[in-house]
């Protein structure tokens, strides 16, 4: 039975915090989703207007975005978490130019960035340095 990329996985660790990931592309998202599942309680979104919904209900610990989207790039999303859930740390996870996410960094909106193509270990150390 292949595994449904839109519910949440369930972690087999003792600690269990809940990761939203937000990428346009289902691929990656079934891979994050796989590499983050034993560690983390995974959502993932297709769309920023599918990711709101996701938080509305249920309030991640980190959120992972990609920063080009189907329907444009995800600062203005970004902007909003930060504003209505400041407790979320924000992740980038792009391919992107430096230069279109650089600005984000200085400006609190983005704890981390994990430039695509990346490693699992690149990843994973991104999401636990957001540890508090």
């Amino acid at each position: 039975m292949a595994m449904d990329p839109w519910q949440p996985t369930r972690p087999t660790t003792s600690e269990v915090r809940d990761l939203l990931v937000l990428d346009d592309d289902e691929a990656i998202m079934r891979a994050l989703r796989r590499l983050l599942g034993a560690r983390y309680a995974v959502r993932c979104a297709a769309s920023a207007d599918e990711a709101r919904e996701l938080m509305s209900a249920r309030v991640p610990k980190v959120l992972l975005s990609d920063y080009e989207l189907a329907e444009g790039t995800a600062a203005d999303f970004l902007r909003e978490v930060k504003a209505r859930w400041p407790e979320v740390r924000c992740i980038l996870h792009s391919a992107s130019r430096a230069e279109a996410w650089t600005e984000r960094l200085d400006d609190g909106i983005l704890e981390a960035v994990v430039t695509k193509p990346a490693t699992a270990a690149e990843i994973l150390d991104r999401i636990e340095s957001q540890r508090r």
